[in-house]
């Protein structure tokens, strides 16, 4: 009876995985070599999808551009493609 009981506490345990949430939003961000935003060093971008990309290096110099992955008009544009570098 014990065996059965304890089985029945550890058997969600093992079945249960991590599910991660897409993000409502894709972001794209630039980041720059000094405060005076002149010289790109790095890029970012997450996906709608939930994919996530970066070239080059972060820094704490940047910009962000959001767009809502809820437009229709953005998914079908932009959400589903991953930018050319």
């Amino acid at each position: 009876m014990k065996v059965w009981m304890v089985s029945l506490l550890i058997l969600p345990l093992i079945a249960s995985s991590t599910v991660y949430a897409r993000p409502s939003q894709e972001i794209f961000t630039t980041y720059y070599s000094d405060e005076n935003r002149t010289s790109v060093v790095g890029r970012s971008w997450l996906f709608c999808l939930g994919g996530y990309r970066q070239t080059g290096k972060k820094t704490k110099w940047k910009t962000t551009t959001r767009a809502s992955c809820d437009d229709s008009r953005f998914r079908e544009e932009r959400g589903n493609h991953r930018p050319k570098i």
